[in-house]
């Protein structure tokens, strides 16, 4: 007698109870449950799937259970009768195929709903075909083999490949072989209405063939201890044993044994032929790993994408311990996926539950899960104007030109990362959207077809050659609309016989040997002062050259964000008017240069004290020569917030500077020559 069988005839004792005991429940309602099942995938019935319904009773007790399947257009139905006045919940639920997961749902069963129509949408097997078949020889004729279909998944189209240059499209094909040996088959399925497709492999013997003893095993999830052994033996056996390393054995085809306590044992399963006639013996042997406790762990580790431009941008790292070898996220948004390491986008903002299930259905049976909270970075916008001169490039007549911004993300230990670009023209202001909570700097160049190309450096904000030297821009709190730079102007280099040109070559930490070259690095040429007058940038090879300039000292300075490099001192003369054996170096990592620019010899600053500042921001400032000098204190928008000019004699001055109008945040102290020079700066915070 079946389960399903006892359960009701309990049901049906409980309702005759009822019944002696109060006789309203005499009268039956009957109420009708039906819908239909749909492959959503392809919008297709499903077929011969089972639908569970049952009734919770608010008394305790299960009054109704049943198991019913769905006919040739995925439609189920059943009738249930109640007594008259109960109250209760119906159950319907299906699997879902594809997930492996249950879809439960709902309703209340009152007189006023006995008609009850409940859907399902799942990802029917229909579009999954798992490939298999198994293959017997005729008794008769060990050379010809049966190989019958085992797969699921409704395949229509059949293909085998027996391995011996020979092949069949018939679902169970019956197949002779010419000579006594092991070949590889291969079945191919498929089904050309849903899509699905699939291919197995296995080793198949024809001919006679001896005994060969083999096996496998897998541990019950429920208690790890317990091993079913299968017994995967051919041949004409007659006895077989299991002896399990334990000291036990057994004589059972397809034994199950509980060990005792974990560890790895050797197994060894022997088959043989009784019959004196016949020579079938074999044994295999095989370490058998035996855990007490779950094989699996679950855990991940989450990974925000800060090297894009894309928000809410997430990598999922499985780290799990163990074996598994499948994997379902639920991303805490109504998305999943089954991918071992997936990346993940969420819409917008807010606090998501994530949970990884690992599995691993075969040896080791494992499974574990494990749940994490992400609360979603904060994003904002930055712009800001690009000026050339007074006003901002075309603002407010076109200046024919277009310019590029780059955005940097700035990292601990001064690691630096290029983000993203931008090319602006229309009212000389440029913009970045959707950018990730954290420090950046901006650079500003012009295109090469604009028309003032020439006549400006590109420029880090707020108005520096050097990212070393660029205004870090905090990304924390809010958008940053008021990001201006003013591109350095270039006087450019007189006319002359002189040319100096070289390469660009990087030595970073992690080469092995040698240098390579570095294109597109911007080459920055400036007299013997440091004023830049010229630019350029290295080829593919690395090459550059300044070419027709006039004979004097000049300082090579290159460029790039992130990089470090030393400045290379250059005297073009007479007997000397061109050098083309410059090599400058960029490196990864710190180092210290030789040069000093001679002007700023003539002009030291001590720091500022204290810092963070109060009411007053205070320095020592010592000077060579007597010189006139501008000192600002200039916001991270670049607005120039306090500005002072005077000329200070040779020797050793103590600055003061009233801070008490300055709000809470940070800033740069500027200093520059009265020609308008930057000689140095320093942030402070308030």
């Amino acid at each position: 007698m079946n389960i399903t069988r006892i359960i009701k005839y309990k049901l049906l004792f409980i309702l005759l109870l009822l019944l002696m005991i109060n006789p309203l429940f005499a009268r039956e309602i009957q109420y009708k449950v039906y819908g239909n099942v749909t492959n959503a995938s392809y919008n297709i019935p499903v077929i011969n799937h089972e639908v569970y319904i049952s009734v919770d009773s608010s008394m305790g007790a299960i009054p109704y259970y049943n198991v019913v399947l769905t006919d040739s257009t995925g439609f189920y139905a059943d009738t249930i009768s109640l007594p008259e006045g109960f109250t209760g919940i119906l159950h319907v639920s299906t699997n879902d195929p594809c997930s492996g997961h249950m879809i439960d749902k709902y309703a209340s069963l009152n007189p006023a709903n006995t008609i009850i129509e409940i859907d399902f949408l799942v990802c029917d097997s229909g579009n999954i075909c798992t490939a298999a078949f198994s293959a017997f020889p005729l008794s008769q004729n060990p050379y010809t083999i049966q190989f019958l279909d085992e797969s699921t998944g409704n395949p229509n189209i059949w293909f085998w490949d027996f391995g011996d240059g020979t092949s069949s499209t018939e679902q169970n094909p019956l197949h002779r072989f010419s000579d006594s040996s092991m070949y590889y088959i291969c079945l191919s399925i498929a089904n050309d209405s849903t899509g699905c497709q699939d291919i197995v492999c296995d080793s198949v013997y024809a001919g006679e063939i001896p005994c060969i003893a083999l096996f496998t095993y897998s541990a019950i999830p429920a208690n790890p201890l317990k091993i079913q052994f299968i017994d995967l033996s051919t041949g004409d056996i007659n006895f077989l044993e299991w002896q399990f390393g334990d000291g036990t054995a057994s004589n059972e085809i397809n034994p199950i044994h509980i060990y005792a306590s974990p560890g790895i044992y050797r197994v060894c399963l022997t088959v043989q032929n009784t019959d004196s006639l016949s020579n079938c013996f074999d044994v295999f042997c095989d370490s058998v790993f035996v855990s007490d406790t779950i094989l699996c762990s679950a855990s991940f580790k989450i990974a925000l994408d800060t090297t894009s431009n894309i928000p809410y941008r997430y990598f999922f790292l499985d780290r799990s311990a163990g074996t598994p070898d499948s994997w379902y996220w639920d991303f805490g948004d109504g998305t999943t996926s089954i991918k071992q390491n997936p990346i993940h986008e969420y819409q917008e903002e807010g606090t998501y539950t994530v949970c990884l299930i690992i599995m691993n259905n075969f040896y080791p049976v494992c499974y574990d899960s494990t749940c994490k909270v992400v609360t979603t970075k904060n994003y904002f916008n930055l712009g800001g104007f690009a000026f050339s001169g007074d006003n901002p490039i075309n603002n407010p007549v076109s200046t024919s030109d277009t310019g590029i911004i780059y955005l940097y993300r700035v990292y601990s230990g001064n690691k630096i990362l290029a983000l993203d670009t931008n090319t602006f023209y229309e009212y000389g202001y440029y913009w970045f959207t959707n950018i990730l909570e954290g420090n950046y700097i901006v650079k500003i160049k012009l295109t090469s077809n604009s028309l003032h190309y020439n006549d400006f450096l590109p420029t880090y904000h707020l108005g520096h050659s050097h990212w070393q030297d660029a205004l870090i821009i905090p990304m924390h709190d809010s958008n940053s609309f008021h990001v201006h730079t003013h591109l350095i102007p270039l006087p450019g280099s007189n006319p002359g016989i002189g040319t100096i040109s070289g390469y660009v070559v990087r030595n970073f930490e992690d080469q092995v040997e040698g240098n390579d070259i570095s294109s597109g690095t911007e080459i920055i040429l400036m007299d013997d002062t440091g004023q830049p007058l010229d630019f350029s940038f290295a080829d593919t090879n690395g090459y550059f050259i300044f070419s027709n300039i006039e004979l004097g000292k000049y300082t090579l300075y290159a460029e790039a964000t992130g990089m470090y490099t030393i400045p290379v001192l250059v005297t073009l003369s007479q007997t000397t008017p061109v050098i083309d054996t410059i090599t400058l170096n960029l490196y990864d990592h710190y180092v210290i240069g030789t040069v000093e620019y001679p002007y700023i010899q003539h002009l030291k600053v001590g720091n500022i004290y204290p810092n963070p500042v109060k009411d007053l921001i205070q320095f020592e400032l010592e000077i060579i020569k007597p010189q006139a000098l501008s000192i600002s204190v200039i916001d991270i928008y670049g607005r120039e917030l306090i500005k002072s000019i005077s000329t200070y004699q040779g020797g050793k001055h103590l600055i003061t500077i009233h801070s008490d109008q300055l709000s809470g945040g940070l800033y740069i102290l500027s200093i520059k020559t009265q020609d308008g020079k930057i000689v140095v700066y320093k942030k402070f915070v308030k």
